[in-house]
């Protein structure tokens, strides 16, 4: 018994050694995902994918056929008879043809080195090139798309946070405000109405369910944001920022940013060197049209010692050989009308592409005007929150010192602070928001605007 105890607390504590805690602000989160977030590795296997194709291409140029074949095992010995001057027969070496069985050896290596292929391996190298450019955007893509995530969970954690601290603070001024209707309607001076504790209690009830709301929302954003930094599940994260702020960005004019865009979009990067693999792949499989001219050598060797060996350049001797060539020649594709349609496919792919550039450069223009305009106007409108926050918490003070005095109502009491905890929650919301407009307007421009 004492020894299972003992391995329960021996893991325990081999499993709190090897969790790994994290301590990051935005700046650190976003650089811990570009490196160990799981979609980006597989991602960074395409791109070495992509460049194992254009090494495969590129050692076809050189002896892309070298083959070496040896077949060995036994047959059965033979004399050579000689019936003329030129011919033999064979004849087996004793009456029972299995008694004297030797080894057998049949040797033989090719080579073939094309030498013009009428831009057949030009394609295709330069496709595999222009392949791993577009493996390379796609992965800036796809990190841009990610760290759009963090950003994105880190925000929704500093709201969660802070709403789940409003929240509280609600639920006690909500507490205290039911407990002052409850002794004023015992006192029964008429201040108060059963209806004005229905409201409070309504009131406090919606705030429990807000609190629960913000609670679960701040686990599963931390949650996600674990996941989506690559760190393992078992794994603790601390994020040093307490309180959601509004980001200080790089401001810029509309035109420059769309402008800008359409070199430094990932995925518009990708699309142009995809039209430039498209179109190397068009000239190769029109190279099927033309022949592949090569050269080619060959060396054969067979040997069976125990068959008699016909020393004769006029006779094939199967048995006991010796030879080489050497050859120039081509290989024509004569299946014309099944090349034509492959051509005829890679030239809708390469129309395909140059028909999507020209819709994407509109909506690029059209997603950066969107994204720019909607960051601007949540600019505004935090600005103006900030100012009705400031305007709603002065009234709540005034308000309370005044009932405290003597000189309120209640009524106002609780009307003032319902209107500071509103205007509070809103503008946290559309910092929240402004923020994810700002990532947002980063994202469809491909410009870095945050500054950390």
């Amino acid at each position: 018994m004492k020894l299972v105890s003992l391995l329960i607390i021996f893991t325990l504590f081999s499993n709190l050694f090897a969790q790994k805690i994290y301590r990051l602000n935005l700046e650190e989160a976003l650089k811990i995902a570009s490196e160990q977030n799981l979609q980006l590795k597989e991602k960074r296997f395409k791109i070495k994918i992509a460049e194992n194709k254009l090494e495969q291409v590129k050692r076809s140029y050189f002896l892309p056929i070298l083959t070496l074949r040896n077949a060995s095992g036994f047959v059965p010995g033979v004399d050579a008879i000689r019936i003329d001057s030129i011919n033999y027969a064979y004849a087996n070496k004793s009456e029972d043809s299995y008694s004297d069985w030797g080894p057998f050896t049949d040797f033989k290596v090719e080579a073939l080195q094309p030498i013009f292929t009428f831009g057949k391996l030009s394609g295709l190298k330069n496709a595999a090139k222009a392949n791993i450019k577009v493996q390379s955007f796609d992965f800036q893509s796809e990190k841009i798309d990610i760290l759009y995530d963090v950003k994105k969970y880190y925000w929704s954690y500093l709201l969660a946070s802070e709403l789940v601290e409003l929240s509280n603070d609600t639920q006690k001024k909500i507490k205290e405000a039911k407990k002052k209707v409850e002794d004023k309607l015992e006192e029964g001076l008429g201040e108060v109405t059963q209806a004005d504790l229905f409201k409070i209690k309504l009131r406090e009830t919606e705030v429990k369910e807000k609190v629960r709301q913000a609670e679960t929302a701040k686990i599963l954003s931390l949650e996600v944001l674990k996941l989506t930094l690559g760190i393992n599940y078992s794994d603790s994260l601390f994020l040093e920022d307490e309180k959601l702020a509004s980001v200080k960005f790089e401001k810029s004019d509309l035109n420059i940013l769309i402008e800008k865009s359409f070199q430094s979009r990932a995925d518009f990067q990708q699309l142009k060197f995809g039209i430039q693999a498209k179109k190397f792949l068009l000239e190769e499989a029109r190279s099927e049209f033309f022949p592949q001219f090569f050269i080619g050598a060959e060396y054969k060797f067979n040997k069976t010692p125990g068959r008699d060996d016909i020393d004769n350049p006029f006779l094939v001797d199967n048995s006991n050989f010796n030879s080489y060539k050497a050859v120039i020649g081509f290989k024509q594709n004569l299946g014309f009308h099944v090349s034509s349609k492959k051509v005829e496919k890679a030239k809708f792919e390469y129309q395909e592409l140059l028909a999507k550039e020209k819709y994407s450069k509109e909506g690029i223009k059209l997603e950066v005007k969107k994204a720019f305009l909607e960051a601007e106007d949540l600019r505004l409108t935090v600005r103006e929150l900030s100012r009705m926050t400031k305007m709603t918490s002065g009234w709540y003070k005034t308000t309370a010192s005044d009932y405290d005095l003597g000189l309120g109502e209640l009524k106002e009491l609780v009307e003032a602070f319902s209107a500071k905890v509103e205007t509070e929650q809103k503008y946290l919301d559309t910092v929240y928001k402004f923020n994810l407009a700002i990532a947002k307007l980063e994202k469809v421009s491909g410009i870095e605007l945050i500054k950390y």
